[in-house]
């Protein structure tokens, strides 16, 4: 008796094992990877935004990710100072009725933006302006938060023009998603913040975007594919303009799959180039650990008899903006540098019939590098005739 039951038992394990391995066969791995924008379903909304936004995917070059408490997302970005920090709410404020909000705060430590709980128990943004050695009064960006609810960690670029955000709004794709607003100079206010898209974006929490545009790096957080608690921080290389993949190059399952960045090494250029962007964002790193009110020094000679040294020593707001512009410029210039000299090392290495398109993007940066320098120079000695001026006038 036992043996026939030990018997029906293998037979009902085979059966069970085989259907399995049938199962496997079937094309559901395919189906899910087609599928993987989010780790979580997407209702009909939120699905036919993420297909209208498919198409438009922006190409980047994510550089690494690192995984984190979803709390310690702010501490991971290597940020300096000069692009502005953030601060916790609850100690900027003195309370403890906001955890886990910050307030951002500019290079020029002129300007802060920060969502406060209303009576609607809605996050809405306000900014402030520094007034002495305090803050003048809130002004509602209302622009921005009768859009989108539950707004959190604003970051106002180095231009002091385009502001991001993130928040819920009906064409995003889920939970937060991040947006972008570009200041309207003539009217005071902000245009309509835009969803950035994919691969920013998902239907998981997206909820901060910071930008180093002189070192060309940019970081974006996300709970996509994280186990509760923890936050996804991703590191890319700037782009010099934006580029989207061409969808009809390649199939619908590769698209989403970049457009969820399933696999980041997809998006490198090569593995060499990947290893220099790493390294040069290890340096950013280690500054970052190392910095010591280093972001305060400088080196610029003003004239023959005053060199700056300091930050502070800029004699003015103005001043102290074309300084950090000299600074980008001179990092752009680096950048193309770079690349251009991997360009001619491509093109020594290549095939005579591939070298047209190479002979072309060589010229043509060759060109942009030569501008880039002469708006460096340009750029200099205005801000040496600013700074002198000033300098003389007390």
């Amino acid at each position: 008796m036992n043996s026939k039951k030990y018997i029906l038992f293998a037979l009902l394990l085979s059966s069970t094992m085989v259907c399995a391995q049938h199962r496997k066969a079937k094309p559901i791995a395919r189906k899910n990877v087609r599928n993987a924008a989010t780790a979580n379903p997407m209702n009909a909304r939120q699905q036919e935004n993420f297909n209208a936004m498919l198409p438009n995917t922006q190409s980047i070059f994510v550089v690494d990710s690192t995984i984190v408490d979803k709390n310690r997302v702010v501490e991971t970005i290597p940020l300096s100072p000069k692009y502005g920090k953030f601060v916790s709410y609850n100690s900027f404020f003195d309370t403890d009725t906001q955890p886990n909000q910050y307030v951002f705060i500019n290079g020029f430590a002129n300007k802060c933006y920060y969502t406060e709980l209303g009576k609607d128990s809605v996050q809405h943004l306000y900014t402030r302006n520094k007034l002495g050695d305090g803050w003048g009064e809130p002004h509602r960006i209302s622009e921005i938060d009768s859009k989108l609810k539950h707004i959190s960690y604003p970051f106002l670029s180095s231009d002091g023009q385009t502001l991001y955000v993130s928040g819920i709004a009906d064409d995003g794709l889920g939970k937060r998603d991040i947006y972008v607003a570009k200041y309207n100079a003539d009217e005071g206010t902000y245009f309509e913040p835009e969803n950035i898209g994919l691969p920013f974006n998902s239907n998981d929490d997206d909820f901060i975007y910071v930008e180093s545009d002189a070192e060309r790096f940019a970081w974006f957080a996300t709970t996509r594919r994280q186990p509760e608690g923890k936050a996804c921080v991703y590191a890319f290389a700037m782009p010099e303009q934006r580029t989207n993949y061409n969808a009809d190059e390649m199939s619908e399952s590769r698209l989403k799959s970049l457009a969820s960045l399933i696999r980041i090494r997809d998006t490198w250029p090569t593995p060499e180039i990947r290893e220099r962007a790493q390294k040069e964002l290890n340096a950013i790193k280690e500054e970052a650990n190392t910095r010591v009110a280093a972001t305060d020094k400088v080196n610029f000679v003003v004239n023959d008899d005053v060199v700056y040294t300091d930050i502070k020593s800029f004699r003015s707001d103005a001043t102290r903006q074309m300084y950090y512009e000299v600074m980008r410029l001179q990092n752009d210039s680096k950048n193309k540098q770079r690349t251009l000299n991997t360009l001619r090392e491509k093109y020594h290495n290549t095939a005579d019939n591939n070298r047209t398109a190479l002979t072309r993007d060589i010229l043509q940066l060759e060109q942009q590098l030569d501008e880039a320098r002469q708006q460096l120079k340009r750029l200099e000695a205005q801000l040496r005739t600013a700074e002198n001026k000033l300098i003389k006038k007390y």
